[in-house]
């Protein structure tokens, strides 16, 4: 169905499919959540049970109502069924029916869709493994990038100076530099941090520590990413900036000041967001040989603070920040343990969801939210 003939359709039957809409997306997301930390393929086989890896019939996969009709458990091996599965199809249920009611019907609809659905997708797997996996952070950032060009979709906080005969040729190269961008991010921390963490967990020196892309199955510990994700996000920046050339070219509006302003914001986004928490990884490390943010939660607030513009990435970054140390303290004076892991990506997730659905009701950058 196209999305503007929602507006044709009675209230509560349009209310409806967005929400059935939402629960199918949300049953895909757990297919995201189980199979892509294990490198799984998301497409085949097709859904089984993960115990007894018995293939799910067609009234085994009704979101949420299976869950219920099953009593949570396996039909063949009886075994439990986890939480998540209904939880997660529920979540997006509901905020793909709260989106639609703040966004109305416009591009940014979709686009606002994915990303509270990777959002989710990110705080499950990151509260489950402790994991924030390249394959959703990388593709996430470049679309991040892209997409508000592609789409015109209009910054919250314009910046002077941006001239449409320029403005352009700046839109195109940051969109298809974007891939590259992150993944030379990635090899500069490997360089200063990096080598030298997986050269602690070897117990080598760090020249002698070999460079890999072999996940560590204790800690879910991935150095560098493999080579295939890397040249597909390069393919795909550079897609998107060919995109946009041939929109140009056909005669439809290309890319202007506007589309630059978008992109201009993500990238500013992106720096702060990333940058911020990379500085406090690589303060902490050379002083006191610690990992305080994992380089999982930097990837992802670069994907999020592209997404969001500079305005927004900062309330997350303070949301997420004041969520964790409040757990955090929590789990510290219950466990007595002084060093216990917080998965920050999960309050990422919940801060940058928030922040989502909160921010464009306020006013722009500086007058606040």
């Amino acid at each position: 169905m196209p999305i503007h003939a929602l507006a044709q359709l009675p209230g509560w039957f349009a209310s409806l499919i967005v929400v059935l809409l939402g629960l199918a997306v949300g049953s895909f997301v757990n297919v995201i959540i189980y199979r892509v930390p294990r490198q799984m393929s998301i497409v085949t086989p097709g859904s089984r049970c993960p115990f007894c890896h018995t293939p799910l019939g067609v009234r085994d996969l009704i979101p949420v109502i299976s869950f219920l009709l099953l009593r949570g458990r396996c039909r063949s091996c009886r075994h439990p069924i986890p939480l998540r599965y209904p939880v997660v199809e529920g979540l997006l249920g509901m905020l793909f029916w709260v989106v639609w009611q703040r966004d109305g019907l416009n591009w940014s609809l979709p686009q606002d869709w994915a990303f509270v659905s990777a959002m989710v997708a990110l705080g499950a797997i990151d509260l489950e493994h402790r994991l924030l996996p390249d394959a959703i952070t990388y593709p996430g950032f470049v679309l991040a990038v892209g997409l508000p060009a592609l789409l015109e979709r209009h910054s919250h906080f314009p910046w002077p100076g941006l001239e449409s005969s320029w403005a352009v040729s700046l839109t195109w190269g940051l969109v298809a530099a974007s891939g590259i961008v992150i993944i030379a991010v990635e090899w500069v921390d490997y360089i200063l941090i990096g080598r030298h963490l997986e050269a602690q967990e070897a117990g080598e020196h760090p020249t002698d520590a070999r460079m890999t892309a072999e996940e560590d199955g204790a800690s879910g510990r991935v150095f560098l990413p493999r080579p295939r994700l890397m040249l597909s996000t390069i393919a795909l920046g550079i897609a998107l900036a060919g995109l946009l050339w041939v929109k140009r070219a056909m005669g439809a509006d290309g890319p202007g000041t506007t589309a630059a302003d978008a992109v201009v914001d993500a990238c500013v986004g992106a720096a702060f967001g990333g940058g911020l928490l990379w500085i406090l990884r690589f303060a902490y490390f050379h002083l006191k040989n610690i990992e305080a943010a994992g380089f999982g939660d930097i990837k992802m607030m670069m994907m999020v603070g592209a997404y969001l513009g500079l305005s927004q990435t900062i309330v997350t970054l303070i949301v997420a920040s004041a969520c964790a140390s409040v757990i955090g303290l929590i789990l510290i004076f219950r466990h007595r343990d002084r060093h216990i892991k917080i998965p920050y990506g999960f309050f990422l997730a919940i801060a940058a969801t928030v922040t989502l659905l909160i921010g464009a009701s306020g006013a722009a950058w500086p007058g606040g939210f």
